[in-house]
């Protein structure tokens, strides 16, 4: 039972880190479109419909990266408590215990 836990834990640990990547890559991606947007905005003349559609577009994508930046902060305090420090020292506790 304990050696389904302790796997489990690994496990978990293993898709915490894929999914901060994952929300890394994203956020990345979003910054290059405002990026874009900005150089954009400031490269061309535009008149209100395409001033409009700008600001709507940057509206959107800025609410994206909000929502990726949440999703980051609500998985922060478990990306820290399953640190790479924390399982080593978990592995450690558990194999000594393992070998009683």
């Amino acid at each position: 039972m304990t050696d389904r836990f302790y796997s489990e834990l690994q496990s978990l640990a293993h898709r915490v880190r894929n999914e901060s990547k994952r929300l890394s890559s994203e956020l990345s991606r979003v910054d290059r479109i405002i990026s874009g947007i900005y150089h954009e905005i400031e490269g061309c003349r535009f008149d209100v419909v395409s001033g409009y559609r700008l600001a709507k577009r940057l509206q959107d994508v800025l609410k994206e990266r909000r929502e990726i930046k949440r999703e980051i902060a609500k998985l922060s305090p478990v990306r820290r408590v399953l640190s790479d420090d924390n399982l080593k020292l978990t592995q450690s506790q558990y194999a000594k215990a393992c070998e009683k």
